[in-house]
C-alpha cells in the first residue's frame, strides 16, 4: 500500500516494518507514547513518516491500509455512541480503509453479545468485508495477560467474494520459559 494509517500508534511499531516508499501516519493520544513514537521514527531515520498527537475516537483518519494493535478494553465515545476501542477500530477501520485493515484484538471480539458489537459484526459480514480471521496463541501476551488474541483483516477487494478464511495459528508458537 502507498499509505498506512495507525490509530492508537503507541510507539509506532508498525512503521518499522514498512517499505520506505510507503507513507505512514500514526496517531496517539498519550503524550508519553507520542514522544516515544517521534523518537523511534527519528532513530529509524524515517523522517518522512509522521505521528500526530490526537484522539482517534474523535478524529479517525483514512489510508489505503489501516493497522493497529488496538488497546483492549478501553471505552470511548466517537460523539455518537459509547463503544469499546476494539469495536470502534473494527468498524472505523473497515469503513475508512480504501483497501485493507488489520487489527489485533482479544479473541472475544468475535463472540461478545453486546448490542452494538453484534450489529458491527453483522454489518461487516453482510457487506463482505471480513477477509481473514487468525487465531493466535493464548500465552502470546503473557505475563501482561493470558487472554487469547486474534487478527481480523478486512479487505475491500477480496479475491474470493462471500468467503472468510479462518486460520488457527494457536499452535504456531513454541512456548519457552522466558
Amino acid at each position: 500500500c502507498e499509505s498506512v494509517y495507525e490509530p492508537f500508534a503507541g510507539k509506532a511499531s508498525f512503521a518499522e516494518l514498512l517499505p520506505e516508499h510507503t507513507s505512514y501516519l500514526g496517531q496517539e493520544i498519550n503524550t508519553y507514547l507520542y514522544e516515544l513514537a517521534k523518537l523511534r521514527l527519528k532513530f529509524l531515520n524515517r523522517l518522512d513518516y509522521d505521528v500526530e498527537l490526537g484522539d482517534s475516537f474523535r478524529l479517525f483518519l483514512r489510508g489505503e491500509m489501516i493497522v493497529s494493535e488496538v488497546p483492549w478494553g478501553v471505552r470511548g465515545s466517537d460523539g455518537r455512541e459509547n463503544i469499546t476501542s476494539e469495536f470502534f477500530f473494527l468498524k472505523e477501520a473497515a469503513r475508512s480503509a480504501s483497501k485493507l485493515s488489520m487489527g489485533i484484538y482479544p479473541y472475544g471480539v468475535l463472540f461478545r453479545t453486546g448490542k452494538n458489537e453484534e450489529e458491527i459484526r453483522y454489518d461487516l459480514v453482510k457487506n463482505d468485508l471480513i477477509d481473514c480471521v487468525i487465531k493466535l496463541p493464548a500465552q502470546l501476551y503473557a505475563p501482561q495477560t493470558r487472554v487469547q488474541a486474534c487478527i481480523v483483516i478486512t479487505n475491500r477487494n477480496k479475491a474470493r467474494k462471500g468467503f472468510v478464511r479462518f486460520i488457527d495459528a494457536s499452535t504456531f508458537v513454541v512456548p519457552e520459559k522466558t
